[in-house]
C-alpha cells in the first residue's frame, strides 16, 4: 500500500458509540447523496486493478472493472441488467439480474451494520485538504473476511471522499482506495447491444 502523506491535528475523541453512530449516518447519507462516481484502486500480492463506478441512487450503477489483465462492465438500472465481459453487452435473464440486485441491494443494506471498533481521530490534512476522519473494522458474516478501514470526510457536506481498507481473507491481504466525486450530471443509460436495437429503460 503507498505511503499516506499526513498531518494529523487529533481531537479529543467522542465515545465509541457516538463513532459507531457518526459512521453508520454518513453510510446511510451517502448511498442516497448521488450521483456519485467512485474509483477504487485495488492490490493484493498478485494483482493490481482499478475498478470505476457511477452510482445513481436508489438502483442506478455502472462499473468498469480492470483487474488482472481482464475488463469487466455492468450496467444497472432499475430491475435490468446488462453485462460485458468482452465480447459485447449482453442484457441478463430476469432471474440472473434480481440475483445481482438482491446482492447489491443487501450489501449496501448491511455495511452499516457490520461496523465494530470505531474510533474518531477528528481533523487530518491529506494531499492539501482537511478532512474529518473515522476508523472502523468490519467483519463479514462467517469471519473469514476482515477489514480496517480509514473513512475520510468532506467537513462540509458530510460525505465521504475517500475510503482506505485493507482486507485479509484467510492468508490473502488486498488494499483498496476509493476516491468519490459527487456529480448530479452523471446519466445512466442502457447498453447496445449487439444485434438488436438499443433497449430502452
Amino acid at each position: 500500500m503507498r505511503t499516506l502523506l499526513l498531518i494529523a491535528a487529533l481531537v479529543p475523541a467522542p465515545a465509541l458509540a457516538d463513532c459507531k453512530d457518526e459512521i453508520k449516518d454518513i453510510m446511510d447519507r451517502s448511498s442516497l447523496a448521488g450521483p456519485y462516481r467512485t474509483e477504487a484502486t485495488v492490490k493484493s500480492e498478485t494483482r493490481t486493478g482499478v475498478v470505476r463506478s457511477d452510482i445513481v441512487p436508489p438502483d442506478g450503477l455502472r462499473t468498469r472493472s480492470e483487474i488482472g489483465g481482464k475488463t469487466r462492465e455492468l450496467v444497472k438500472i432499475g430491475p435490468r441488467v446488462w453485462a460485458n465481459e468482452g465480447a459485447g453487452w449482453k442484457e441478463l435473464p430476469p432471474a440472473m439480474a434480481a440475483r445481482i440486485a438482491q446482492v447489491t441491494d443487501s450489501a449496501r443494506t448491511l455495511a452499516p451494520n457490520l461496523v465494530g471498533d470505531a474510533q474518531c481521530p477528528g481533523t487530518q490534512t491529506v494531499e492539501g485538504r482537511s478532512y474529518t476522519v473515522y476508523t472502523y473494522k468490519m467483519d463479514a458474516p462467517g469471519g473469514k473476511v476482515s477489514s480496517t478501514n480509514t473513512l475520510y470526510v468532506d467537513p462540509a457536506s458530510r460525505l465521504p471522499a475517500r475510503i482506505v481498507a485493507e482486507t485479509r481473507s484467510g492468508a490473502s491481504k488486498t488494499s483498496t482506495d476509493i476516491r468519490y466525486v459527487y456529480d448530479a450530471t452523471i446519466k445512466l443509460e442502457p447498453p447496445a447491444v449487439e444485434g438488436s436495437a438499443k433497449p430502452k429503460p
